[in-house]
């Protein structure tokens, strides 16, 4: 087997480092480049005659440039509305039953699938596609990402208070 190395940047490093030993970087780097290599190979497939690739990129360049990161964003503010109002116990239900791989059929709670709705209702999409698996990511993502710190700060709080009455006592 071939090996490669490859430079991040220090930004990049330095986001990586908390989460390096629960993700295969091989792997990671594996897939996305046999994706980019398949992508270069049917697109070398074409025929120049058969698609106006000028025109498709610049209507795609728009369309990103309108939504970048927009989905993103909507799907964070979902996720922190969602999160200031959801009891406990559903909390740790979404974080603990999210191991779909395919996020395109990941299910919502019911009231965060109705903001989603309404936010992709407002730019006129649907609830299926592209846009809602980057909404859902987003969404899961950043509520996974508080639920890890929420448990953090619960823990250390417990622990002082543990250490807080067995010192008292002495």
């Amino acid at each position: 087997m071939g090996r490669i190395s490859i430079s991040l940047p220090d930004s990049l490093m330095a986001k990586l480092e908390p989460i390096k030993n629960g993700v295969n970087i091989s792997q990671l780097c594996r897939e996305a480049l046999e994706q980019r290599v398949e992508a270069y190979e049917r697109a070398a497939m074409l025929n120049g005659n058969d698609l106006d690739m000028d025109a498709l990129v610049s209507r795609l360049r728009s369309e990103r440039d309108l939504f970048g990161g927009k989905f993103e964003e909507l799907g964070r503010c979902n996720a922190v509305a969602w999160l200031t109002a959801a009891p406990y116990l559903e909390i740790q239900t979404v974080v603990n039953n999210n191991h779909s791989n395919a996020m395109g059929d990941y299910k919502l709670p019911r009231a965060a699938f109705n903001v989603m709705k309404q936010d992709l209702k407002g730019v006129k999409l649907s609830c299926e596609g592209p846009q809602a698996v980057v909404y859902k990511t987003a969404w899961l993502d950043y509520v996974n990402a508080v639920w890890t710190n929420v448990v953090e700060r619960m823990d250390e709080k417990s622990a002082v208070a543990v250490q807080e009455s067995n010192g008292s006592g002495d």
